[in-house]
């Protein structure tokens, strides 16, 4: 499925360890997400590999989704070769560093 999308949108307002977008950015998407969905700052470049909307930010999802489809295509496959890119780093090492950011930012440490 994800190789007949365009971009891969996560919305969440919390997920503590969303899966899916890893597996977008290893599909070469660009990823919009919304800033407390978990996800590690890493994982997302803004404007590089795909958007940081704010949660319940309604109007900014629909106008980022919209400037992504807007894109050519040639913008949005270098949105998505950054997103590969990412997902290669991400291994053992990039596993616990995440948890252990969650960690430190649940004990705002």
């Amino acid at each position: 499925l994800y190789a007949l999308a365009d971009v891969f949108v996560h919305p969440a307002r919390i997920d503590q360890w969303p899966q899916a977008v890893n597996e977008a950015l290893a599909a070469s998407l660009p990823v919009i997400a919304s800033t407390t969905s978990g996800l590690s700052e890493s994982l997302i470049e803004d404007e590089r590999n795909g958007f940081w909307i704010s949660t319940d930010d309604y109007h900014g999802l629909a106008a980022r989704i919209v400037e992504i489809l807007f894109l050519s295509e040639q913008a949005r496959e270098q949105m998505g070769h950054r997103s590969s890119v990412i997902a290669q780093q991400l291994g053992p090492g990039y596993a616990t560093q995440a948890f252990l950011y969650a960690v430190r930012k649940v004990l705002n440490i």
